[in-house]
């Protein structure tokens, strides 16, 4: 159940110019990959949702990108001040052994969604594959964390400066995995493109601004094949099928 807590901020530091890993103080055992966090902004009405891409000895870590004035504000606080965080939101993604071999499929920050089901894939010892897609060389981050979760990783960049050249669907084409059930999170149009380029179904993760992230404001509502849905409350995994492009 979601209720807010007190975090203590452990660490707040750049993985790029404007991607930011902060590692906050509290409980974990509420997470399950997919799920997201809603962080109270000092001085701003409305929360920031944060999905949680990894969980420590109690601890849990986000990635975010600066984006406006919330994330401006939160990249300028520092280590044991505290942050009003509400938690326990969403719903998960959900694994099925009879679908073969997954595909762990991100793009930029959306690399936050799935890094938890990774490393679940990893702990179970479920194979899997990864392509992560990013803008251009300064946008890349955790390669290291990539290689060590799975070793084949396909790391690109739109303008081949980093890894392989090419988006996302086009490294999954290339590695024959676009027929491998996905799961995956990043823009809309990455996920739109993905599901076009898929010759099979998958899990897609959805970003939206959110007011309250727990169903409550309506602001994040959707229009599915099962009719109107809220990507905070129903989501924010859904399946491919039954999501309207």
């Amino acid at each position: 159940m979601n209720k807010v807590i007190d975090c203590k901020i452990i660490s707040n530091q750049p993985l790029t110019a404007d991607i930011y890993e902060l590692v906050v103080q509290g409980p974990t055992q509420w997470f399950k990959p997919g799920m997201f966090v809603n962080i109270a902004i000092p001085g701003l009405t409305l929360r920031r949702p944060m999905s949680v891409c990894a969980i420590g000895t109690n601890n849990f870590t986000m990635v975010y990108r600066i984006v406006g004035k919330g994330t401006e504000i939160l990249k300028q606080m520092l280590p044991k001040q505290m942050l009003s965080i509400l938690i326990d939101l969403g719903n998960t993604y959900t694994y099925e052994k009879n679908k073969g071999e997954p595909v762990i499929v991100a793009a930029g920050c959306g690399l936050g969604s799935v890094l938890g089901l990774a490393q679940w894939f990893k702990k179970t010892k479920i194979p899997f594959h990864m392509v992560v897609g990013f803008r251009n060389k300064r946008d890349v981050f955790y390669v290291k964390k990539l290689k060590e979760l799975c070793p084949t990783v396909h790391i690109c960049t739109d303008d081949g400066s980093f890894g392989e050249k090419g988006l996302v669907t086009n490294i999954l084409i290339k590695h024959q995995l676009h027929k491998h059930y996905y799961f995956a999170c990043g823009s809309n149009a990455m996920l739109q493109a993905l599901y076009r380029a898929s010759g099979t179904e998958g899990q897609l993760s959805l970003e939206s601004r959110m007011g309250c992230g727990f169903g409550a404001c309506m602001g994040c509502s959707i229009k599915t094949k099962n009719g109107y849905k809220q990507i905070c409350k129903d989501g924010p995994v859904f399946h491919s099928k039954d999501l309207l492009w």
